[in-house]
């Protein structure tokens, strides 16, 4: 939060969200400026490869 505050300055609101084990629970794409998709190590090898909303419409992962 600190470094997004130092990059970004005026923040007005920032939205942390864990989807879990639901990767299709996510905001609404109009609701963010920007979105990054955090991949769990543990399950990440196959992920990428399946192409889904969190690779396809991020800005960063």
């Amino acid at each position: 939060m600190e470094a997004l505050s130092e990059k970004f300055g005026n923040l007005d609101l920032i939205f942390v969200e864990s989807g879990g084990d639901n990767l299709s629970a996510t905001f609404s794409p109009e609701l963010a400026d920007l979105t990054i998709y955090v991949i769990d190590v543990a399950e990440g090898e196959k992920i990428p490869r399946k192409g889904g909303p969190g690779i396809t419409k991020s800005d960063f992962w």
